[in-house]
């Protein structure tokens, strides 16, 4: 997750991500698909204050990660985001994609993504329970597009930057308008009462996913 670099437009910001920063994570090795999430804004959405947008980059595992971000070409691209990214609000986190329901979304789709962190009480098992769980019954019967969850691999932030959060959970709409509907509606909230006492804390932004790389 990024936000903008102080002093500069949330529209400075997209422009530069989308026009000159793909092209040198295009480049990155080993990479197998790059998605990035672009925030919506406007009627009947509310504002993301603290999320300017979010990349996803996904390798084979771990390993060839590392080596990725051990690259020239990730210099390169590191050394790019002080152009747009303020680096003292980054975060990562390392995760491993789970694919719930895939209906294909098309042209025009937008995700809800939700970051989550656990409840210290329960622990981010309990969490994942409930999210792989009740609340993934809750919105399956909503019929989405498509639904996956990014789990976290606590052994690989081993050592390393804490994660952002303990799972990032990604809803797929045709559209804003129904995206922006199912924001406000009952299927939201019963779904939201299924990680009542697991969730401390979440985050969510509805987006525009733009792919680089990989599969749309």
């Amino acid at each position: 997750m990024g936000l903008r670099r102080p002093g500069s437009s949330a529209d400075e910001f997209r422009s530069h991500w989308r026009d000159v920063h793909a092209g040198l994570g295009a480049r990155l090795p080993g990479l197998r698909r790059y998605v990035q999430n672009h925030p919506l804004h406007g009627e009947g959405l509310p504002p993301w204050p603290w999320f300017d947008g979010c990349s996803e980059l996904d390798f084979d595992d771990v390993a060839a990660m590392r080596a990725c971000f051990d690259s020239a070409a990730m210099r390169e691209a590191d050394a790019d985001e002080a152009h747009f990214a303020d680096p003292e609000r980054f975060a990562l986190a390392i995760t491993r994609r789970e694919v719930l329901a895939d209906g294909g979304p098309g042209p025009g789709a937008v995700r809800l993504l939700t970051f989550l962190r656990a409840n210290p009480a329960s622990g981010a098992g309990a969490l994942l329970d409930a999210l792989r769980g009740p609340y993934a019954e809750a919105v399956a019967a909503t019929g989405p597009l498509r639904h996956e969850q990014l789990v976290v691999l606590p052994e690989a932030h081993a050592g390393e930057v804490p994660p952002a959060c303990d799972a990032v959970d990604a809803i797929w709409f045709e559209s804003q308008a129904a995206g922006r509907a199912w924001l406000g509606s009952q299927a939201a909230g019963r779904a939201a009462l299924q990680l009542a006492g697991h969730a401390f804390g979440t985050e969510r932004a509805l987006v525009a996913p733009l792919t680089i790389i990989g599969w749309s």
